[in-house]
């Protein structure tokens, strides 16, 4: 029998046991069991893989299969939470401890924003550090803790199991597609609803003490107000008290029969079309002598949302709605999201840029790094070269100073650079899980493609050097052509991509509902704690994101040094000794201009130099020697993107002296302006006469804060590692 490889995805270590999980979706395993039968196995309602279960078992490991749609998401979500290292590492005193309990005693069922802001707490990883030892306690299995405005934290496990049952019961209720106002109940009523259903339900009552206050004849006037109206027979009717509500159940049935006309309508009405057929439904009824009030705008909103149509239509046709993949129309509140708070998962992806410039005759390619959570642009580079391991490890470098994390899952496509060993390696030294995009959803991963479009309609589209589509161009004399006409010089097309990333991550690029994505997510950060991966910009981090060296096959010289492409790289740990090159692992510090490499012996990494290249790059041993960790100075979707395309236009115009524009009045630029176009090329020095090749126009590396004007050009031959540039983006700190 042949061997192969298997790889489980969880060990988890019980007190008794020792079990090996392995998750896959219903669907695979459905198809593994008809395609292998040999190999898969369901009895009993569990799927068994044959092969592993053996060898596991010969070994005394439980080895168990489970379908990934059996695993509760809102749990596993909240386990993150309470199990991320901000949270477990946190230090609380027995002070706060005791003021939280009290304050969730006497309040529950109450909510972290609550909390937070009645004991002036300075963050909330005090709440979730209480919940997570058990001092306060949250059902976490029914109840997000995302939602700071979720009122689920209550003092005994209990109550918390009550809240999460009215919490369940209610959801329920709201996916089954009717109109029934009454499951938006009061949240402060959710305890006692979960109480009375535990009741009527015969559930243990042995923990809940207040049950034992319930007469005889109370419970049986519970058991059949739940027989004759379900749930909503268990809620108090909080709603008949105080002043007399305003529209009847009568007047909310109208409006509800027209929304439901309307909403499963093909014609796809719009929701003031239908509130103006309504009015005029309102008159025929009066004029037929009924009378029924009229809701107004607000409330026949909230009922047009609340109609769920395509589940009830769907089904009355006799069958589910299609795959999500399938079908035109999705309902995000019954997805399960990709993640809760920001810095947990982030998109990459790969774009090049319709934009001809000056110093290359190659496309410009952007690299981005997209939070899931807000579509903040975490991190951002443009190379000239295609798309490799090396810009993966700079943009991973970018997002490290700019945040100092990672994110903690990176959802990508399945290009072959996101799938070699070298990203692979180096994602798992730096703690970071990779996921792919499924082939058969091509909705997945979207957010960065439509950011990407953003990018090229407002910074690269109507400049200077600017590639139209094809069929554009189609027809075009050749001196129209825009290979014959002016190109973009490569600093102005980063300053353009600067400003729009700032305006986008700031929400000014909107002319209305723009959003502060930087602001959201402090505000995440100050409840819940940085969810991302923390690093430094230390010598282990550079090792990680710079690339192996796969062509040095020779061996090192007796004074200590490593030849790789006619340059000498000096150390002295390798005087005196002649080894294969191979095996030290060479990798070469993508900001170095070809002056650092990283070499493994004797258990540790260690730094070989190139002498020559420092000196006609015009640095010192003693920069390189700083790990080429920079400082950067921090600073500070629906609607129209004016304001971008005015901010851009006033950039241009800046550029080229142009000082006529008068209509824009919004506030100064120069904050936007201040562009780190590559932390290691002078912009000044690029072009070259007579030629247009990037060998001639990189030069070697500059320290981030000295000026731009006074890096040496190099003419000599330089490696693909030094065609770069990035985009610096700020954080919105600092004025």
């Amino acid at each position: 029998m042949q061997d192969c490889l298997h790889t489980p995805d969880y060990l988890v270590i019980y007190r008794d046991k020792v079990v090996v999980y392995e998750i896959k979706p219903l669907e695979v395993l459905t198809s593994l069991i008809k395609d292998r039968p040999h190999h898969w196995a369901y009895e009993n309602g569990f799927f068994t893989y044959l092969p592993p279960h053996k060898h596991f078992e010969e070994m005394g490991i439980t080895h168990q299969v489970v379908p990934s749609e059996t695993i509760s998401w809102i749990y596993s979500e909240n386990l993150r939470i309470v199990s991320s290292p901000a949270i477990v590492d946190s230090e609380c005193d027995e002070h706060t401890l005791s003021r939280i309990r009290q304050f969730v005693a006497k309040h529950e069922p109450t909510c972290l924003a609550t909390v937070l802001e009645r004991l002036r707490l300075p963050n909330g990883m005090d709440i979730l550090r209480a919940i997570s030892d058990g001092q306060v306690f949250v059902d976490l299995e029914r109840c997000s803790l995302w939602d700071p405005e979720n009122l689920s934290i209550c003092s005994t496990l209990g109550n918390a199991r009550l809240v999460g049952t009215a919490v369940h019961e209610l959801a329920a209720e709201a996916r089954r597609g009717e109109d029934m106002a009454w499951v938006t109940c009061n949240p402060k009523h959710l305890l006692l609803v979960g109480l009375r259903f535990a009741l009527v339900m015969g559930a243990d009552t042995s923990e809940f003490g207040s049950i034992s206050t319930y007469g005889e004849r109370t419970h049986q006037r519970l058991r059949k107000a739940y027989k004759d109206q379900g749930l909503q027979g268990l809620i108090p009717k909080w709603d008949k008290c105080g002043r007399k509500r305003k529209y009847s159940p009568e007047d909310i049935d109208f409006a509800i029969a027209r929304i439901r006309i309307d909403r499963g309508s093909t014609n796809h009405d719009s929701v003031q079309q239908s509130f103006a057929r309504y009015r005029v439904d309102i008159s025929e009824a009066a004029k037929q002598g009924k009378v029924i009030g009229s809701v107004g705008i607000s409330l026949y909103y909230g009922l047009w949302r609340r109609r769920r149509h395509n589940l009830k239509d769907a089904h009355g046709v006799g069958g589910k709605r299609k795959a999500n993949s399938d079908s035109p129309y999705g309902d995000p509140a019954v997805q399960k999201p990709l993640c809760t708070l920001p810095f947990q998962v982030a998109h990459s992806d790969h774009c090049s840029l319709p934009v001809l410039c000056k110093e290359s005759d190659r496309f410009p390619q952007l690299s981005s790094l997209v939070c899931h959570k807000h579509q903040e642009i975490l991190a951002a580079v443009v190379r000239f070269e295609p798309p490799s391991t090396v810009t993966l490890g700079l943009l991973m470098r970018q997002c490290v100073r700019k945040h100092g994390y990672l994110p903690r899952y990176i959802y990508t496509d399945c290009g072959s650079d996101y799938r070699s060993k070298q990203f692979t390696i180096a994602m798992a030294d730096l703690g970071v899980s990779v996921m792919h995009r499924p082939p058969a959803r091509a909705k997945a991963g979207s957010e960065i493609e439509r950011y990407h479009w953003t990018l090229q309609e407002t910074a690269i589209k109507g400049g200077t050097g600017y590639v139209p589509p094809v069929k554009t161009t189609r027809g075009v004399s050749s001196s129209h052509q825009p290979r014959n006409l002016e190109h973009r010089r490569h600093r102005d097309l980063l300053v353009d991509i600067n400003i729009a990333i700032d305006m986008i991550n700031d929400g000014s690029a909107y002319e209305e509902d723009g959003q502060d994505l930087i602001r959201l997510r402090k505000q995440s950060e100050d409840l819940f704690g940085p969810q991302g991966v923390p690093h430094e910009m230390d010598f282990r981090f550079h090792v990680c994101t710079s690339p192996f060296i796969k062509d040095a096959h020779s061996v090192t010289e007796a004074r200590g040094a490593i030849r790789w492409n006619d340059r000498r790289y000096l150390s002295p740990v390798l005087v005196g000794q002649s080894i294969k090159v191979t095996a030290l692992h060479p990798r070469l510090d993508p900001e170095s201009g070809g002056s650092v490499m990283y070499f493994f012996l004797d258990g540790r990494w260690h730094t070989a130099i190139c002498r020559e290249r420092l000196a006609s790059a015009g640095r010192s041993i003693e920069s390189i020697l700083k790990e080429a960790a920079h400082d950067y100075e921090a600073r500070g979707a629906t609607a129209s993107l004016l304001p971008l395309h005015e901010a851009i236009e006033v950039s241009r115009r800046a550029r080229r002296g142009d000082n006529r524009l008068t209509s824009y009045s919004g506030p100064d630029l120069s904050r936007n302006l201040r562009v780190a176009a590559s932390d290691y090329q002078s912009l000044e020095a690029y072009v070259t006469s007579g030629s247009s090749n990037d060998e001639d126009f990189l030069v070697a590396p500059t320290p981030c804060r000295q000026s731009l004007d006074s890096a040496l050009p190099d003419s000599g031959d330089i490696d693909e590692w030094d065609d770069l540039g990035e985009i610096e983006i700020h954080d919105g700190d600092a004025p």
